[in-house]
Formats: C-alpha cells, sequence, structure tokens
C-alpha cells in the first residue's frame, strides 16, 4: 500500500506540473492562430477526448504529463498528409516573436501555476509563513537526531551557517539541506560553534508555525514572495553547482526522490495541503529548468529563435541538427547525472556509491 500511494502522488504530481507546463504553449499558439493538431493529457494510446477546432483535445494512457502537436514542429508528420498546407497557420512561418512566446509561455504557466497553488494555501491557512518571516529560533529538537547529538536546544537561535548570517527559517532550511558538515552559531548572541551532519538533508530540528489565513489579494501578494524566493533559491543552488561548494548528490533530485517527496507528502498530517506545496515548489523548479539554453528544452529553442533575431535570418537545417544533437548529448548527461545522485541516496547502493 505504501509503494502504491507513493506510485499514485508521483503520477498526480508530475502531471499536474508537466500538463500545465503543456497547456501554457496549447494556449497560446491557440491565442496566435496556429494550427494545434493534439493536445493531450498523457502519452500513449488516446483513450478519449474530444475536438476543438483543428485540435484533437484527448487524454492518453499513460498519464505522466502531456504534450502539444503543432503543425511545422520538427517530425510534423500529421500535416504533410493533408490539404490545410500554405494558410498561414503553421508554427515555423509564424514570425519569430509569436514563436518565441509560444516557447515562453510553458516556463511562465509553471510559475502562474506555483503562484496560484501558494494562493490558495495561504487562503486555507497553510503554516508556512513562518518559514518565510520568523527569525530562526528552534522550536523543535528530535531525538536521536543530529542536532541533539551537537546540543542545539529547543530555543536556540541560528545566526550563522558557514559563515554567512542567516535572517530567516528559509535560507536556513536550504542552507541545511545542501551542506554537510558546515559550523553553526547561536545561543544568544554568544558565538558556539557546533559541527552537524545532515541525514538526508536535516539535522533534526523544525521551524515554528504559524497557520494565518489571508484574504484574496494578500495571499496572492504572499504567493509572488514565496514563488520568488524559490525562484532565488534555485539560482543559488545553480550558482553552488557551478562553483563546485554545493555537492551534486545534496542539490539534486530525480525521479526517484520526487516520488519519495510525493509519497512523504501523501502520507502526512495533511496530504493535499502537502501534495501541492510539493507540486508549487517542483514547479517552479522546472519551469526554471526548461529555460536552460540546451535543445530540445524550451530554453533551447529560445535560444535558436534569438540568435536567428540578431542575424536576421535563419539558421540552416544542417547547424539546427547539429544544435539539437549537441544540446541531447548535454541534456542526457545531464540526466545520467541526477540518475546517479537519486540512485546513491537509496538504502541498497548509498553504501557502494560515492
Amino acid at each position: 500500500m505504501s509503494s502504491l500511494t507513493t506510485l499514485l502522488s508521483f503520477i498526480a504530481v508530475l502531471g499536474i506540473i508537466i500538463f500545465f507546463h503543456e497547456f501554457g504553449h496549447f494556449i497560446t499558439a491557440k491565442a496566435f492562430g496556429m494550427r494545434v493538431f493534439i493536445f493531450s493529457f498523457g502519452f500513449g494510446r488516446r483513450l478519449v477526448g474530444f475536438k476543438w477546432g483543428d485540435t484533437d483535445c484527448r487524454v492518453s494512457l499513460i498519464p505522466l504529463g502531456g504534450y502539444v502537436k503543432l503543425e511545422g514542429e520538427p517530425e510534423d508528420h500529421i500535416s504533410e498528409d493533408t490539404a490545410m498546407l500554405g494558410d498561414g497557420r503553421d508554427f515555423t512561418s509564424r514570425p519569430r516573436w509569436q514563436r518565441f512566446i509560444v516557447y515562453l509561455a510553458g516556463p511562465i504557466f509553471n510559475g502562474i501555476l506555483a503562484i496560484a497553488v501558494f494562493t490558495g494555501l495561504f487562503m486555507i491557512g497553510y503554516g508556512v509563513d513562518a518559514v518565510l518571516r520568523d527569525r530562526p529560533v528552534i522550536g523543535v529538537v528530535q531525538p536521536s537526531s543530529p542536532a541533539e547529538a551537537a546540543g542545539l536546544q529547543a530555543g536556540d537561535e541560528i545566526l550563522m551557517i558557514d559563515g554567512t548570517a542567516k535572517k530567516d527559517w528559509e535560507d536556513v532550511l536550504v542552507a541545511i539541506a545542501i551542506r554537510p558538515d558546515r559550523p553553526i552559531q547561536l545561543r544568544d548572541g554568544t558565538p558556539l560553534e557546533i559541527s552537524v551532519t545532515p541525514e538526508n538533508g536535516r539535522i533534526g530540528i523544525t521551524n515554528k508555525t504559524i497557520e494565518r489565513k489571508l484574504g484574496l489579494f494578500p495571499a496572492i501578494k504572499e504567493a509572488g514572495a514565496a514563488t520568488w524566493n524559490l525562484v532565488r533559491q534555485t539560482f543559488q543552488i545553480l550558482g553552488g553547482l557551478v562553483t563546485a561548494s554545493i555537492s551534486p548528490k545534496a542539490a539534486l533530485a530525480g525521479p526517484l526522490g520526487i516520488a519519495k517527496a510525493s509519497g512523504d507528502a501523501a502520507r502526512s498530517n495533511a496530504p493535499i495541503a502537502a501534495l501541492m506545496f510539493l507540486v508549487a515548489t517542483l514547479s517552479v523548479s522546472v519551469g526554471i529548468l526548461n529555460l536552460f539554453p540546451l535543445p530540445p528544452l524550451d530554453g533551447g529553442h529560445l535560444a535558436v529563435l534569438a540568435a536567428e533575431g540578431v542575424i536576421r535570418r535563419d539558421l540552416s537545417l544542417q547547424v539546427k541538427t547539429w544544435i539539437m544533437n549537441a544540446g541531447a548529448m548535454v541534456l542526457f548527461l545531464l540526466i545520467g547525472l541526477v540518475l546517479y545522485s537519486d540512485l546513491s541516496k537509496t538504502s541498497l547502493l548509498q553504501k557502494y556509491l560515492p
């Protein structure tokens, strides 16, 4: 039952995020009058659906996200057998700025999804305000945790981690999650340097939470701030990865990590709220990831369009093919690194993988 819960939660979380991303591409293309052949929730065999103009809006067999099929996209074999060509509605015949917006819409809708979910959570009183605002005063020290072994106590305030001042719980939790074996100063301004080794990104302390229901507009404001903080944290982690100051094993999570987080959220005291919080958090990460200038990600297509706009002509098919292949190779290497990071955290393989 536990494994089934994890699997279903993983499918739901990933499905919502990817579907909303693809919906951004779909609705923007529709707004520009581009011909969209397929908008599918899921992959594989078509199960049910309906026609919206030229579009087959369908539910497919494998419920992991979805996809959009535009006329004129690479490997478009559908329009080759139709008599609808030449009317200017195919993707490649539209102005570059319109294609740019269609590609950009996916990541933007990931941000919109995060703000919408956070807004709902703030309106129902999800207890995350303290993470954003409170001073990092320890509320609870979990028994037999690294924090208890290091001598941390409820009421202690964490002032500094790794030589950098921490103003709130959000800064502290991010720093702990991505840095093993770091000194911490605390205890009413009296410096006490302690070495604590996080286990799975945690040391066994929790912040104080404040559940406060907000009205619509205050909730939207808080949701925007929460989403921006996630963006800032993501780029902070990426910067640490580039400068090798953060271990990829500590910072990266792939399908196995997401599945575990989904299962943990589903088994929490407030599963719906916890799962939606995870959706909002991961949606920001997916949006930023898709902006990387690596084909076939959206950012790769955006980079090609930007380059063509600068030189005021289309790149040759040969050059585009080379760019796509090179980007795909780099992307596969990154996927391999993420999968390695996931596997190295499993109980079965972590003793064998560095």
